[in-house]
């Protein structure tokens, strides 16, 4: 019996395997919209991926008109068996940002339903300049067994025709939505999803998973501001509620003269369906901006007295308050939009409350400024440099490359990047901008924003701590036009930390303060030169911006100085990396050498590696981290075989390798997952939140070791 248990089970096993995805597989395709789309404000529209009849519905700006027809908020649900999944797009209007990724604004994002849960599987986005029809393959070499999935549309483009590609001899077929009511919701940037990485990650989508209601999504980015017109297209919706991101567009002024007309048009199209009404959130703009702390202490202050009373002199109304901040002041990706754990931490705010007011009712659930002259210009290098591992003649390239010899062209262009390098100096100046400008190597990756890529993050401190500040980037229409990160401060004298672009190699960084202040460099904040030698974690692709790489939070949480050199895709524990890290002056060096490199290269390499730098660095501590679990495991065979054979091989090897050498450690407890599996950007990078766990899981163990070594 039990050998005939094991022949099936080698059975099964063959079966699984040869539903893998095969090389030149044929695809057939078939249009989104012919299974069964969810999410519509308007279930009937002439193009079925818009969300508004525009042509019915009048009264918008051409931006509203342009928002309207986006399908954010749309997802599809259907069921396959195919062991692949690509999307092909016709696209009308296309949008373009630095604060949001084109993952999110012309991408896709994939759920599969998992032991009765949805569970991300692949998020993806043709390159910019790609040709828009190209097929998009969002996941393969998955299993043949049947899948429910849910896959969200672009959040800010406009989609003519969206067809599913699956394999030859595999169904795809519309399921039943399992999201109950229709819960409209109407909104700004914040409920259009700006700045997440990915469309499932808007604070609707993330409700609507969690709680099982079918929240119909009218964010229109910039324009929630309780116009008539608008009312218009939420008293013609079929809806069990209504719920309003009202008061984060509109000023105080607008929304004490539109808000009760608001709704009473909106309650006399439907009198008897709750109408949940939001404050604002907390903006992180106003740390210390002071016009901005007063404009929006305005808005919330109006908000919250209208609403006690709207309460009172409407029936159905209410008001519930929410949160997109983590005490820690990190969930922001430009001082006014969250990142994803903002809106993860959002939709957790809301949600008890609106769950409550719903059940009464039986509805239960299981920007750059214009060119100022008025300032002093100074070169940040000229100031204090932090985070370099060595000198080098353009002060903010990380590495000498006609020094250092044997990169590709591919690395060449990343050790110039200024990756990790933050200039440290302090200033009484109201504002403060910068102005760039930039090499050859500009970088925009689809998994990182403008912010990080080639903007600036900037950090003040208050009460000895690191307070975020502002951060921005220049657009793409000129990239040497001054930024303004933060403005309307106050002219005490303030110590500033701003941390350089990711992606992008500088040839001169100014910073601008209003003319007369004072500006002038400060000695570097963080202690000891602890070098670290990693892949595109390290480097922080999918970060939102500079200061939320992991070893950017560490530095800021320990006070010990992380020289990051970060080389995305390219960590691969060569020798000529080597070299540059044995010349370099460092207390210690520390590894993300784990995630580039395959099972056997760590096996060729690793040794080879540790022996030349213990060579050059006899007595410092080499402290190798193991890598992350990658999201895009979660379905994908091939994937989860390829990270496993990594895994195991790097624990037998640096179990070995600490026996074998003086001063070498291996970090086990490194972790970038959240409990919920959210802290992805696209399967293989975490988002900001991944990236504080990273940080905070390497925090204690790593201290212990630097602590043996006098590095404290």
């Amino acid at each position: 019996m039990k050998r005939f248990l094991f022949i099936i089970g080698l059975a099964l096993c063959a079966i699984v395997a040869a539903a893998q995805t095969p090389k030149d597989v044929k695809l057939v395709f078939t249009e989104a919209s012919d299974l069964n789309l969810i999410g519509k404000i308007h279930k009937e529209t002439p193009n079925p991926y818009h969300r508004v009849d525009t042509v019915k519905f009048k009264g918008f700006t051409k931006g509203e008109n342009r928002q309207v027809r986006c399908p954010a908020g749309l997802a599809v649900l259907f069921k396959t068996n195919s062991t692949i999944i690509t999307v092909q797009t016709d696209w009308g209007w296309e949008y373009s940002s630095v604060a949001t990724m084109p993952i999110a604004y012309r991408g896709y994002d994939l759920y599969i339903k998992k032991d009765g849960k949805w569970l991300w599987a692949a998020s993806g986005a043709q390159k910019h300049g790609a040709d828009s029809e190209k097929n998009l393959t969002l996941i393969e070499h998955m299993d043949n067994s049947e899948k429910e999935c849910l896959l969200y549309l672009p959040m800010y483009s406009e989609i003519y025709s969206c067809k599913l590609g699956i394999q030859e001899g595999a169904f795809i077929e519309p399921i039943e939505s399992p999201f109950r009511h229709r819960i409209g919701i109407f909104g700004s940037s914040y409920t259009h999803g700006i700045s997440t990485s990915r469309a499932g990650m808007s604070y609707p989508m993330q409700l609507m998973r969690s709680t099982g209601l079918q929240f119909l999504s009218l964010g229109c980015s910039g324009n929630s501001k309780l116009q008539p017109y608008f009312a218009d297209v939420l008293c013609a919706a079929e809806v069990d509620a209504l719920v309003f991101d009202s008061f984060s567009n509109p000023h105080a002024e607008m929304i004490e003269e539109r808000l009760f007309p608001f709704i009473e048009k909106i309650q006399t199209a439907h009198p008897d369906i709750p109408l949940i009404f939001q404050q604002t959130i907390y903006r992180e703009k106003r740390n210390f901006n002071m016009a901005e702390d007063a404009k929006e202490a305005a808005k919330q202050e109006t908000a919250a007295r209208l609403m006690a009373e709207a309460c009172k002199k409407y029936k159905n109304v209410y008001f519930i308050q929410t949160n997109a901040t983590a005490p820690s002041h990190e969930t922001t990706v430009d001082g006014i939009h969250p990142d994803d754990y903002g809106y993860t931490l959002w939709a957790k705010s809301i949600e008890k409350p609106i769950l409550e007011i719903l059940a009464k009712y039986g509805i239960t659930c299981a920007k750059s400024p214009k060119k100022d002259t008025k300032r002093d210009w100074t070169e940040a290098s000229d100031l204090t440099l932090c985070g370099k591992l060595m000198d080098t003649p353009n002060p903010y390239h990380r590495v000498d490359t006609v020094k250092y010899k044997g990169f590709t062209k591919t690395e060449n262009g990343q050790v110039r990047m200024s990756s990790g390098i933050s200039v440290a100096f302090r200033t009484n100046s109201p504002e403060i901008y910068v102005k760039t400008k930039y090499g050859t190597v500009v970088s925009y990756p689809n998994n990182t924003n403008g912010i990080s890529a080639r903007g600036y993050d900037l950090y003040i401190k208050k009460d000895g701590k690191w307070l975020f500040a502002g951060a921005d980037a220049p657009s793409n229409k000129d990239l040497e036009a001054p930024v303004k990160l933060v403005g309307n401060m106050d002219d005490s004298m303030k110590e500033c930390l701003l941390y350089l672009p990711l992606y992008s190699e500088e040839y001169s960084v100014q910073i601008g303060v209003a003319k007369g202040s004072v500006i002038e460099a400060i000695e570097n904040p963080f202690r000891y030169r602890v070098g670290i030698f990693g892949s595109s974690y390290t480097h922080g692709s999918s970060t939102s911006r500079g200061g939320m790489t992991y070893p950017a939070q560490f530095s800021r949480n320990t006070g010990i100085q992380l020289l990051s050199l970060g080389c995305s895709g390219n960590s691969k524990l060569q020798q000529y990396f080597a070299d540059v890290l044995c010349d370099a002056k460092v207390d210690a060096l520390v590894f993300d050498g784990f995630s580039n490199p395959d099972a056997k290269m760590i096996k060729a390499r690793l040794f080879p590696f540790i022996e030349k730098l213990r060579a050059a660095h006899p007595e410092i501590p080499l402290i190798f981290q193991q890598t992350i679990y990658r999201e895009r495991r979660n379905f994908d065979q091939a994937h989860e075989k390829h990270e496993t054979d990594k895994l195991e091989m790097a624990e037998k090897l640096m179990k070995e390798a600490c026996k074998k050498y003086n001063n070498v450690y291996y970090i086990q407890t490194t972790n970038a997952t959240s409990d919920d599996n959210n802290s992805t950007v696209d399967g293989v990078h975490p988002d900001n939140y991944g990236y504080t766990l990273w940080a905070k899981s390497i925090e204690k163990p790593l201290l212990k070791i630097l602590k043996k070594h006098g590095v404290k």
